[in-house]
């Protein structure tokens, strides 16, 4: 299909905020700046993801369309933390007990962070401004966030956003994964492999 136009438009529910000058200098060699200057709008969703907290106009946490996987998964992995801290951990020293609860604390934190995280939605501050209409025949202008894509910009079709520094959907995550969220994720990988071996490790010295 194609990219451009296919999906639909952002929810209504809309915050106004005070006018702002960012200024409209452009050089030569730049696109043009498609976030309005003078009246930007907080909304309460951009395409299927829930935002919140928004800092300078743009959401710092969002909750993306499969949140109901994040919530099995981080309820599995809470379940493992305590299984491990109640069963195994409790039979060591203090110090044992202190380490085993403090990596499941940063395993479930670090998850639940990388899966609110805004992963990089590209947002256009006023998508009804008249003069994006110049833009709608530029081949990397989507008709549906109203913004210039750059080749690291992907539009996910299950997120209905454009994703700034896009490297994949993620289902357990409940959304996109992308330049917003990439190092808490890469964080939570890492912490996961590292958990898996402290519990093993656990384990065989508890038997």
């Amino acid at each position: 299909g194609n990219k451009y136009s296919a999906g639909s438009t952002n929810d209504d529910t809309e915050i106004e905020m005070a006018p702002t000058n960012d200024g409209n200098d452009t050089t030569q060699d730049e696109q043009p700046e498609l976030h309005a200057a003078n009246n930007f709008k907080m909304k309460r969703h951009w395409g299927a993801s829930l935002c919140f907290f928004y800092v300078k106009g743009e959401p710092l946490f969002t909750v993306g369309p499969h949140w109901p996987f994040f919530i099995c998964m981080w309820s599995v992995l809470l379940t493992i933390g305590i299984f491990v801290n109640y069963y195994i951990a409790s039979q060591q020293s203090w110090t044992v007990r202190f380490l085993a609860a403090a990596v499941t604390i940063w395993q479930a934190f670090i998850y639940l962070f990388t899966a609110i995280k805004n992963p990089g939605i590209a947002t256009a501050k006023d998508p009804e401004d008249p003069e994006l209409e110049k833009y709608t025949d530029y081949p990397n202008f989507c008709n549906v966030c109203k913004v210039l894509r750059d080749e690291e910009m992907y539009h996910c079709y299950d997120c209905d956003v454009c994703i700034k520094g896009y490297d994949h959907h993620c289902p357990w995550t409940g959304k996109c994964i992308g330049q917003g969220n990439l190092l808490p994720f890469y964080t939570f990988l890492f912490s996961t492999v590292a958990y898996i071996v402290f519990c093993i490790l656990l384990t065989v010295h508890s038997v």
